[in-house]
């Protein structure tokens, strides 16, 4: 079965599988995850569907901030990006402020093969806020019941599974439907089509 959305579709489909694009939604109460993965494609097409994601959800958010993941904070650069400032060292590494929300692009581009990362969009909230809201994210994005904190529109995340890149998105259910349509809308560059399935049909993450 496939749902026909203009010119691109969503088909649905039993579980995911490499040879699949895939995306799935939980929906719960207050929030849903969408986790996506673009495996079915090679480097440059997945990578060009993930950056633009990205970048649109950043563009519907007042404040857009990017957590790069490293273990130590001697790995933390002060300078990323022209369209970056370091503002602080959270729990898991080092947090940005994105001054251009064009440069989101170029930022998940850079640290897509190197590093995991967490980019958060919120309303407008100081530096000192910022840091504080990443740091009572938990550790992994799994659970639709994670809570946001007012001031919080969505989380989003690089995750793995299987050796494959995925994102997952935390968003607040007033702002899901238009999470999940910039996520369909962006899978028309892709080769394959998304083939939704369950949300617990996901390989353990890695």
């Amino acid at each position: 079965m496939k749902i026909k959305l203009g010119d691109w579709f969503v088909r649905l489909g039993p579980g995911p599988n490499q040879d699949n694009n895939f995306v799935s939604i939980d929906r719960a109460p207050e929030n849903s995850l969408i986790r996506v993965s673009a495996c079915a494609e090679g480097y440059d097409s997945s990578l060009g569907f993930y950056t633009e994601v990205c970048g649109l959800l950043c563009r519907n958010a007042e404040g857009c901030w990017f957590e790069l993941q490293r273990p130590t904070r001697n790995k933390i650069p002060e300078q990323i990006d022209r369209g970056a400032s370091f503002v602080g060292y959270s729990n898991a590494g080092g947090l940005y402020a994105v001054t251009a929300s064009h440069r989101i692009v170029s930022l998940v581009s850079e640290f897509w093969l190197s590093d995991r990362f967490r980019i958060l969009g919120t309303g407008s909230v100081s530096s000192v806020a910022a840091v504080e809201l990443v740091n009572g994210i938990h550790a992994r994005l799994q659970d639709v019941t994670e809570a946001l904190a007012p001031s919080v529109a969505f989380v989003l995340e690089k995750q793995y599974f299987a050796d494959e890149s995925s994102l997952a998105v935390l968003v607040r259910n007033s702002k899901v439907d238009l999470a999940y349509d910039i996520v369909v809308r962006s899978a028309s560059r892709l080769k394959r089509p998304l083939v939704q399935v369950g949300h617990d049909a996901w390989p353990p993450l890695a």
